[in-house]
């Protein structure tokens, strides 16, 4: 099977093809954006592989997409993902825990005395480990991206 899909781009002054091949029970896909060029992880495979039409140029590729969305769920795409899809939720969780440890800050720094350096240090060493665990986090997504972008090229 070679299916190829027009997908819009973030802009929507543009579209990308995105091609879709089997081999020997193989699927593996293809985008003529810049990041699919470039071997980074490409949103416009990842979202037709999930069978968003919001994707397509045309309405016309509707009947298109349902085939290689069926056959993304055969290949267990939603497995190929999910390793993103948990650092992604604990990066969301980090993202609260450093919201309330900004707040925290800003409202110690507000009263009217003036902190220890110690105090202060406490405050910053806590928003600081969040900050570097939130900066690990993005990294680990943008590597385990970087695997499941390989596996799209090399087929699953």
């Amino acid at each position: 099977m070679n299916i190829s899909i027009k997908a819009k781009s973030s802009r929507g002054d543009a579209s990308y093809t995105v091609d879709f091949m089997t081999k020997d029970g193989v699927l593996s896909v293809f985008c003529d954006c810049p990041a699919g060029e470039w071997g980074k992880f490409c949103k416009h495979k990842w979202q037709l592989l999930n069978g968003d039409e919001s994707m397509l140029t045309s309405i016309d590729q509707s009947s298109q997409l349902k085939i290689v969305h069926t056959l993304a769920i055969e290949k267990g795409i939603h497995d190929l993902y999910k390793d993103v899809d948990a650092l992604e939720k604990q990066k969301k969780i980090l993202a609260k825990e450093q919201k309330k440890e900004k707040d925290s800050m800003k409202k110690a720094l507000s009263k009217k005395h003036t902190l220890t350096e110690e105090q202060f240090s406490d405050l910053n060493a806590s928003l600081s480990a969040i900050d570097t665990k939130m900066a690990y986090t993005g990294y680990l997504i943008t590597k385990e991206k970087e695997v499941v972008e390989k596996k799209l090229k090399s087929g699953f």
